[in-house]
């Protein structure tokens, strides 16, 4: 895939933040105020920050889906570095994204089994169990994810100091 300009990059890094922001905290707000301390059953109407379980649940959905496309895009953006990596063996130098990928990978997966089988024949005892996995991975991301952006935090503000210059 061919790198696209940089105010492109800079719209889709931009996007992702934005996009990663909204799924943590409305993932960490269902976890906190909805799942912990309620074994079994969960009050959807009760409220936090004016909104219900419910609201919360859309809010975290549509942007894990809208986070879930960016990613792939990023990733595909991306492809010929994660396949030198294998190729070249260079995993170890690079274990703190390799780490992200594979976290993200995996909360991407317990997160979005547990909408299938709630659409199949699926047990809730399991759909619970791996949303409880998902919960847990999903605070690892949170840590990974800030890392990540930190250590890039200089090619977001250069970048963009670039574009405005252009202008």
């Amino acid at each position: 895939m061919e790198k696209p300009k940089p105010n492109l990059l800079l719209s889709i890094n931009i996007l992702l933040f934005i996009s990663g922001v909204t799924t943590a905290f409305s993932g960490l707000t269902i976890m906190l105020h909805y799942h912990m301390g309620h074994p079994g059953a969960i009050s959807t109407t009760s409220t936090c920050l004016g909104l219900e379980y419910y609201d919360w649940s859309v809010i975290h959905k549509v942007s894990t889906i809208v986070l879930s496309l960016l990613m792939t895009y990023h990733i595909l953006l991306h492809w010929k570095w994660y396949k030198n990596l294998f190729l070249k063996n260079l995993i170890v130098k690079n274990k703190q994204v390799v780490l992200l990928s594979v976290i993200f990978i995996t909360a991407f997966l317990t997160g979005f089994i547990p909408w299938i089988l709630q659409l199949g024949e699926g047990t809730d005892f399991t759909r619970r169990s791996i949303l409880e996995i998902h919960d847990k991975i999903g605070i690892v991301l949170i840590v990974l994810l800030v890392l990540h952006v930190r250590k890039r935090f200089k090619w977001f503000t250069s970048t963009y100091t670039r574009l405005k210059e252009k202008r």
